[in-house]
């Protein structure tokens, strides 16, 4: 019956919503701007409560404020210099150039701060990856089917059982984890291992955060001190897990210190028993949010790429502005500041093509 009704209502000339045709309307009738719009689109899609807490924000109009305040300051700067350039006659007071280049110079260090922060909007809003990594045996597949709380990957006392990546998605405090099981780290002449290995520094190479796991019931090994020494290489912050203390605790307390190096902290656990499991997790998500991030949700403006790379062309031409304040006639600096105005206008919605939103209100539900 609803279908039939539907195909009357179509017949005589209504059509079915395009993915996003609400939200859309309200952005082109200026009821909100084009970063709270990508807001209603995330916090559909937001999957825990600080991905939601940051899209709300968004969707307040916390990152739009931001970005205003800093769009008039620059604009004023601009329209400060082009009324000088309309009266050139007019000696440029050296007081004027000072202060603007104070202001300039202050404008600059807030948008690098933003950009510093962007990449952990968007990792907050789409998941922190998350590998872990340590030699064979030492209990990596046994640790993710805990912390999934179910049997994900096989587990077996034969080491190099694991020879393929498995990633997850992992809630854990409101804190979303792409987490990544990998296949040890040891030298092997099997073919399908050292695929897997080659697949471990590929994933190691994407990753945000390491869960480094050994095995507390043996010595620390070479291999235990070459994933060591491939995490500071690829200058990965981690996290040492000590598992199977189930077993005794057999590990050479000054070894362990040499290995512990680096470490953003140590816990020891059983992922077989589930032994200190529930400090390893808050562990995760203190140091990850805290310790590491080291930001309130309220500093942060940018959350997805296309914001990024749009101010991160801004600052490029801000930079410019600065560098060329000294070197070239004050008009140059004034389309510099022109150009990045431009390009924050590009987040907020201000100018944009029939393409821009194309690309970013297809990937809404139908309606919304």
């Amino acid at each position: 019956m609803t279908k039939r009704i539907l195909e009357i209502i179509l017949k005589d000339g209504a059509r079915l919503a395009e993915p996003g045709e609400f939200t859309k309307r309200a952005f082109l009738n200026g009821k909100m701007d084009l970063m709270q719009s990508e807001a209603i689109r995330d916090i559909i899609e937001s999957r825990t409560e600080m991905g939601l807490k940051l899209s709300t924000k968004q969707l307040m109009g916390n990152g739009s404020k931001t970005l205003e305040d800093i769009r008039k300051r620059i604009m004023m700067l601009s329209m400060e210099m082009e009324v000088h350039i309309d009266y050139p006659e007019e000696d440029l007071p050296e007081e004027d150039l000072e202060r603007w280049r104070r202001e300039l110079n202050k404008i600059v260090n807030e948008v690098d701060e933003i950009l510093k922060s962007a990449d952990w909007g968007i990792i907050l809003k789409d998941g922190v990856k998350v590998v872990i990594m340590g030699k064979t045996n030492v209990g990596k597949s046994t640790l993710l089917n805990r912390l999934l709380k179910e049997d994900r990957a096989i587990v077996t006392d034969i080491p190099g059982t694991t020879r393929d990546t498995i990633s997850e998605d992992l809630n854990i405090r409101g804190l979303l984890l792409r987490i990544t099981d990998t296949a040890g780290v040891r030298k092997t002449k099997d073919r399908i291992e050292i695929i897997g290995l080659k697949k471990t520094m590929e994933e190691l190479k994407k990753s945000d955060f390491v869960l480094f796991v050994v095995d507390a019931s043996k010595d620390v090994s070479d291999e235990d001190f070459e994933v060591r020494r491939i995490l500071n290489e690829n200058k990965k912050k981690f996290i040492l897990i000590l598992n199977k203390i189930d077993l005794g605790m057999k590990v050479d307390e000054k070894k362990l210190e040499e290995l512990s190096k680096g470490a953003e902290r140590i816990v020891k656990i059983s992922a077989l028993t589930g032994e200190g499991m529930e400090e390893l997790e808050e562990t995760i998500h203190d140091t990850i949010v805290n310790s590491w991030i080291g930001r309130k949700i309220d500093d942060i403006v940018i959350t997805n790429l296309r914001q990024k790379e749009a101010l991160r062309k801004s600052f490029e031409a801000l930079k410019r502005a600065l560098s060329n304040f000294d070197i070239y006639p004050i008009d140059m600096v004034s389309l510099d500041l022109r150009e990045a105005v431009n390009h924050i206008d590009e987040i907020l919605g201000r100018n944009y093509t029939e393409d821009l939103l194309n690309g970013i209100f297809s990937t809404f539900c139908v309606g919304k």
